[in-house]
């Protein structure tokens, strides 16, 4: 026992990690026995260090990790926040980079240096700093100190997609990532469907709409939430030749759909049946012959609260506050209910922002402390469209970059669904494509791609997206020079024999 125990220390001295997990440990016992720390205070500080190694060990499960806790950021405890906007989920992110900058990678930052993405992040980067610059000229070097948190919010997720991007996965490790994006899904549908079960479906109130993990008034976000992952999740179920893996992608697709008919969004709606009608044209008609028939007879089959919803749509407006929307009695506005209306009145004062100031904007997160000079509604609201708040944050030429977000991602995703030959990277290239167009028609009722928990695994997407295509490269690239090298022996044969 005595000679086990000898060679059990032997090889924690000769492991790194065994012996940092040794010294963490006897660190906590010392701790407790002389330094008189409560046990319950060194056994914490015991676990999260033995934590650290464990996941410096395996940067892959730490990557899940991540994933899995992106959209429910807004559930961790509060106490772990260390200010200034900076959560536990945001110190994970940063161990993730750092992990991943240490891992060996020859031609890394020429890798980085080619994806076009890159040049995006650096324009988009640059355009948030000059209008924070735009903020100071309205409100005074003051305002900066509140326009970090927004900022970070922006930025910080986009720094997920290079640890995929840019490594060293292969089609087996990537799957797994997409299937994570399907546990989290999954567990962000069955924590709302059991929400929304509570408030029942007999009949539709403003009252009974709930966020699920996204809290109160995040109905809309989540909503969003799965019209922006479950096209991926669907197309990669289209291509995947296993049995097991295509029941779980799809079931993940069905409690999608079931959660973003209770939220009650109609936009969601739009941008889910948009998606779900490009995977049929494209991959599965006979799943656009059953989303038809489907949609021509909703009376039928989804809950009466579902159809109130979408009928009170252009219901006359009903004013619950004086001064709430101020508009004359021939307005448009007043052929809507309440939410369209204001929607409209709000748009309408954007347009006027944008005229005003169309190239330089107003700065970030101006919209909504300006909005009042230029709209007349009770009190200050979003814009509920994310091209006109950017446009108006950010000038004309800031939405345009803005939307390379979305476009050069979409243009990369079409073109290489075409060239693919990985039955993975197929469904992902397709996946991405739909998603964009559900993510574009989305955000025309509302402003939904600044939330770190619902656009997060969105950079996460890109990068497996972007990490299969360099896969694919390389492997044409092998068999190119395979057979430019298998002509020239052949070549050289037949000369040789030609000269004997």
């Amino acid at each position: 026992m005595v000679d086990a125990l000898k060679d059990r220390l032997s090889d924690a001295v000769r492991d790194p990690w065994q012996m940092a997990a040794l010294a963490i440990l006897g660190s906590a016992v010392l701790a407790v026995a002389i330094l008189v720390m409560p046990l319950s205070v060194g056994a914490g500080l015991a676990g999260g260090l033995l934590f650290v190694v464990v996941m410096a060990q395996n940067p892959d499960l730490m990557l899940a990790l991540i994933i899995l806790m992106t959209p429910f950021q807004s559930k961790l405890p509060e106490h772990l926040n260390l200010g200034g906007g900076l959560n536990a989920m945001n110190l994970a992110m940063f161990f993730m980079l750092g992990l991943w900058l240490l891992r060996k990678h020859n031609g890394r930052f020429e890798e980085i240096r080619n994806n076009p993405m890159t040049w995006v992040f650096l324009s988009f980067y640059l355009m948030i700093f000059l209008s924070i610059l735009r903020s100071v000229h309205w409100m005074g070097w003051g305002i900066v100190p509140q326009l970090i948190n927004p900022a970070k919010r922006w930025i910080l997720p986009t720094l997920m997609f290079y640890p995929i991007a840019v490594s060293k996965y292969d089609e087996k490790k990537l799957r797994w990532l997409v299937l994570a994006i399907g546990l989290a899904v999954l567990l962000m549908a069955t924590d709302s469907l059991k929400q929304f079960h509570s408030m029942g479906f007999s009949h539709y109130s403003d009252d009974a709409r709930m966020g699920g993990p996204f809290g109160k008034g995040g109905e809309n976000d989540l909503a969003a939430f799965f019209v922006y992952y479950f096209p991926l999740l669907a197309a990669t179920a289209f291509f995947d030749k296993n049995f097991v893996r295509r029941v779980y992608l799809y079931g993940v697709v069905l409690l999608s759909f079931v959660a973003i008919l209770l939220t009650y969004s109609r936009g969601a709606y739009l941008g889910a049946v948009a998606a779900l009608i490009f995977l049929g044209v494209t991959k599965k008609r006979g799943w656009l012959i059953v989303a038809i028939v489907l949609a021509l007879s909703y009376r039928f089959w989804v809950p009466a609260s579902v159809t109130q919803r979408v009928e009170m749509t252009e219901q006359h407006m009903v004013i619950e506050e004086p001064g709430e929307i101020v508009v004359p009695p021939t307005a448009i506005e007043n052929n809507f209910e309440k939410s369209t209306a204001l929607r409209i009145t709000i748009w309408k004062g954007a347009l006027k922002m944008i005229r005003d100031y169309p190239i330089e904007g107003f700065g970030f997160q101006m919209f909504e402390r300006l909005m009042m000079r230029y709209t007349e509604i009770a009190y200050p609201m979003d814009t509920h469209n994310m091209y006109l708040r950017t446009a108006v944050e950010h000038g004309l030429p800031g939405l345009g970059i803005f939307l390379l977000l979305w476009i050069v991602p979409f243009v990369t995703a079409l073109r290489f669904y075409g060239k693919a030959t990985l039955p993975l990277s197929r469904g992902v290239a397709l996946g991405v494509v739909a998603g964009i167009l559900g993510i574009a028609i989305v955000n025309l009722w509302g402003s939904r791609f600044f939330r770190e928990e619902l656009v997060g695994l969105y950079w996460i997407m890109l990068g497996i997206l972007y990490r299969l295509k360099t896969i694919e490269s390389r492997e044409l690239s092998v068999a190119r020079e395979t057979s430019v090298l298998h002509r020239e022996n052949t070549f050289n044969l037949l000369e040789a024999n030609h000269e004997n």
